[in-house]
């Protein structure tokens, strides 16, 4: 991996991966994986799908299997490109109003326990970008 693969800046980390396995977990970035040669596994809600290729949203819980060579690429969802995925996948379908329709809260104090808890603001999280 070289410097050119670190690019904080722009808001993703690219990775090369041989034969690895994780625990279960989750994590803040998106994650597009890529497994050219062969399948790997990613197991969700005790479900196991065998595939070549996927975009994991933020937060997905998690535990993954790769057998060959994976390309992992991990976006922050904040930056442009993760702003441009989530967009294009649909990954962040959920407005304000449904949130605070589904748990009985005004929009206000969703609002704020959304930022509370997650520490960015439900429309920074919704739409990328927008401060």
């Amino acid at each position: 991996m070289g410097l050119q693969d670190l690019n904080l800046s722009k808001g993703y980390a690219f990775f090369v991966k041989n034969n690895f396995h994780t625990r279960f977990h989750q994590h803040y970035g998106i994650k597009l994986i890529f497994c050219p040669e062969r399948f790997f596994e990613i197991e969700i809600k005790r479900q196991c799908y065998r595939l070549k290729a996927v975009i994991t949203p933020s937060n997905l819980f998690h535990r993954f299997r790769c057998f060959k060579t994976c390309k992992i690429l991990y976006v922050n969802p904040l930056s442009s490109l993760g702003g441009y995925i989530v967009q294009r996948y649909h990954l962040a379908s959920l407005p304000i109003e449904k949130l605070s329709e589904i748990s009985f809260l005004s929009e206000s104090c969703s609002a704020h326990l959304f930022k509370e808890q997650i520490s960015v603001s439900i429309k920074q999280y919704i739409y990328y970008g927008i401060k």
